[in-house]
């Protein structure tokens, strides 16, 4: 919606600024413009015109079904961009804890090998939501072999996932788990079916990523970073930090509170920076503390630097490696 709302800003101040302009050579009469043909060169007359006999037959019941239909449309539409604009946005991450996120597919890559490893599964499915409240909402659909317990393997997948989650330190608040009979020949057509989708979804994705390129070009969007920002302002003894150095900062914070490959991006509000690092955690430690650790490290590190820091958040993006 933010976007949308940005081009449809971009164009009404585009035809504004055409407005004024025509506005000024016609004031001036400028050449052979003149004032008084303003309204017909910007198409005014004639809407006007047809707008004012198209009220006309509205008042007077003179409507037409097809009428109806887009005025109803249109009135429908409205009422849904609204709704659109009033409504929070879903959250992208998952939140642990204050400043520390994880995204819905690092939750997915966990929680997927442990349902795998139930022995009666036969392919499973793992639907991550991120909710404005901590902790992570998991769907888990397991496809079983015709005559096996539904409810036991059920319940063993949901204690398998509840504790690894545990022991990962990985919120879930809600885990639901749904057992459904599948018949084995039928595998190999889902891993077909399942093949054709990636081919289609990676076309799909080079499409969007390309229109979504150049739209970002036409638009300008995110938020500026200053290229330096004054520790100390006194006359004389002025002294910077440039963003790449507080980049590079902040990522060997991170690196020493035990994160691997930490990749960090910066934002500046009111000549504060808000560093936004993404982090990898080695397998075996725990997502919530090392993210933690990581937050509380760089925020530190940067303001025994005198560094200007208005927020610090750390999102976990996965496991570092996997043996």
């Amino acid at each position: 919606m933010r976007i949308f709302n940005r081009i449809v800003m971009i164009l009404l101040l585009a035809g504004l600024v055409y407005l004024g302009i025509a506005t000024i050579v016609y004031i001036f009469e400028l050449g052979p413009y003149q004032l008084a043909d303003l309204p017909n060169t910007l198409g005014f007359g004639g809407l006007y015109e047809g707008l004012n006999g198209y009220v006309g037959n509205i008042e007077s019941g003179n409507v037409g079904p097809l009428d109806v239909i887009v005025l109803s449309a249109i009135a429908l539409l409205g009422l849904v961009l609204l709704i659109l604009e009033l409504k929070l946005p879903t959250p992208r991450r998952v939140r642990m804890q204050r400043g520390t996120y994880i995204t819905r597919r690092a939750v997915e890559r966990e929680v997927s090998p442990v349902v795998e490893q139930e022995p009666e599964v036969l392919q499973s499915n793992v639907k991550v939501k991120a909710q404005r409240k901590p902790g992570a909402k998991v769907q888990v659909r397991a496809g079983i072999r015709p005559g096996e317990d539904a409810r036991s393997v059920q319940s063993e997948v949901q204690s398998r996932v509840q504790q690894h989650m545990a022991e990962t330190g990985i919120l879930v608040s809600n885990l639901r788990v749904r057992a459904n009979e599948s018949d084995p020949r039928q595998t190999s057509v889902f891993s077909y079916d399942a093949r054709a989708r990636t081919v289609v979804g990676l076309i799909g994705l080079l499409v969007f990523l390309v229109a979504l390129f150049l739209l970002l070009k036409e638009i300008p969007l995110g938020r500026r970073i200053s290229r330096r920002v004054l520790i100390e302002d006194d006359p004389g003894r002025e002294t910077a930090i440039t963003s790449g150095a507080v980049r590079q900062l902040a990522e060997a914070a991170a690196r020493e509170a035990g994160a691997d490959s930490p990749t960090c991006r910066l934002a500046t509000e009111r000549r504060s920076y808000e560093v936004s690092c993404d982090i990898q955690v080695p397998s075996s430690q725990n997502f919530t503390e090392l993210a933690t650790r990581a937050r509380e490290n760089i925020q530190r590190a940067l303001e025994e630097q005198q560094v200007p820091v208005r927020d610090v958040e750390v999102t976990v993006q996965g496991t570092a490696s996997r043996e």
